[in-house]
């Protein structure tokens, strides 16, 4: 998801597409080190879920030592919060280099679907079991809610801009078109052995823009 400026256009404010040497500092083996551990966890959370993530097997995936784990993350917690950044920076890099040039709010939903749905391919559908705030602790919880925040604000924004609606529909809209997004990365393994993906998104897509259609010109209580 993404946070942007103002007007049709997509404009991200905060995020990059997300490839090696892209505006990043100069890379330490630490760096390196520390995406192996992430990348291990990674793969232990896609094989076995969350509960599959311990520094142990985490230590055993990477072929390092625990104290070396233990090095970089200070628990387990630790670690999984930054697997989630490291994992939500990406998304939001992809989603927003997407989003480039796209104007009006259809192109929109639809391009930010469809990239979703190729990042979790892509990705190892490692991001769905993150998207659960219960999974952190406070402090990251509170990271979770300024993203989600920043980006229903975008979206809100461009909402009330095309289709004339009064704050407080769009701002429901925009939390029904995100409840609906969520659905579809948590049950993302019986959206993937679809078939018929782009058909999954057109319904998604139809849904969103006929129930804003429908707000165009009511009066709010």
């Amino acid at each position: 998801m993404v946070a942007g400026g103002q007007g049709g256009t997509i404009d991200p404010m905060s995020t990059t597409p997300s490839k090696p040497g892209s505006g990043r500092a100069a890379r330490t083996p630490a760096d390196g080190r520390r995406d192996a551990l992430l990348d291990a966890a990674a793969q232990l959370l896609e094989g076995g879920g969350l509960g599959a993530v311990t520094m142990d097997a985490v230590a055993t995936g990477a072929g390092v030592s625990r104290p070396l784990v233990y090095k970089h993350f200070a628990n387990r917690d630790a670690l999984i919060a930054d697997l989630w950044r490291r994992e939500s920076a990406y998304m939001d890099g992809e989603v927003a280099a997407a989003l480039r040039g796209v104007d009006g709010f259809e192109a929109v939903v639809r391009t930010s679907v469809e990239t979703i749905i190729d990042v979790l391919q892509r990705r190892g559908r490692n991001f769905a079991p993150l998207i659960r705030d219960e999974v952190f602790e406070q402090s990251v919880r509170a990271e979770q809610r300024e993203r989600h925040r920043r980006t229903r604000a975008w979206y809100t924004d461009r909402v009330i801009a095309e289709f004339d609606l009064d704050k407080a529909d769009a701002e429901v809209a925009i939390a029904v078109y995100f409840a609906g997004l969520d659905s579809m990365l948590a049950d993302w393994r019986s959206i993937e052995g679809r078939a018929d993906r782009h058909h999954t998104v057109d319904v998604y897509v139809a849904l969103v823009m006929g129930g804003l259609r429908s707000l165009q010109g009511r009066t709010s209580d």
